[in-house]
């Protein structure tokens, strides 16, 4: 099949039998992760089979598993497909706690933001609303850990990989950690940030500017 005729497959009785199978799986996993209460809403959002000019999921005995996402200029992005169940397990899971700890993170991020940023070089503060945006002021730190700007991804894709550790294998966790490491160091010349799977944390490997 094309990515298009995929995208329009409609399952038959035996293969949305196979789909309800690994949605199963794959909620069972998200109990083990631990995930906070709100997040059961976002899981179930990745199992949905489908939503028109968005996205398009399932099983066909022809061509495995399948996610595919709809731009909005109707490009197709294939997300994930494969007959290997083990495969997709980890894709997903992988893709659920992306998503989890991103929300975690956004909803909290002014306790997070009250309890880390005195670790940052340089942080952000609000100030008044002018023209119907915030001002914000670029504060620096004399007492920092980290000799750079405040990144909030860091407890976002810190909290990914407790999710993660969880439920993947040792081999696959360790694909996740190497993925994470080379997004956190992408502004970067040299390797700043590395995960310490002791601290479950991002640490400072290279102190060197931004």
């Amino acid at each position: 099949m094309t990515e298009r005729e995929l995208y329009n497959y409609k399952m038959i009785p035996a293969e949305r039998a196979v789909w309800a199978d690994f949605c199963r799986i794959i909620r069972d996993k998200c109990t083990l992760m631990d995930t906070p209460p709100m997040d059961k809403i976002l899981m179930e959002r990745h199992l949905l089979i489908e939503e028109p000019y968005h996205f398009a999921r399932g099983y066909s005995k022809e061509e495995g598993y399948y996610d595919i996402l709809e731009g909005d200029r109707g490009e197709l992005f294939v997300k994930i497909r494969s007959h290997s169940l083990d495969d997709v397990v980890s894709q997903k899971l992988c893709m659920i706690a992306h998503d989890m700890s991103f929300q975690y993170v956004i909803h909290n991020r002014k306790d997070i933001d009250a309890v880390h940023r005195t670790r940052w070089h340089f942080y952000e503060e609000d100030g008044p609303v002018e023209n119907g945006r915030i001002v914000t002021t670029i504060v620096e730190n004399d007492k920092w850990e980290y000799d750079t700007m405040y990144d909030y991804r860091k407890y976002w894709f810190e909290l990914s990989l407790t999710f993660l550790a969880k439920v993947l294998t040792p081999e696959r966790l360790a694909q996740e950690i190497e993925r994470y490491e080379d997004l956190m160091n992408r502004h970067f010349e040299g390797k700043f940030w590395s995960y310490d799977m002791q601290k479950l944390e991002f640490t400072v490997v290279d102190k060197i500017s931004y």
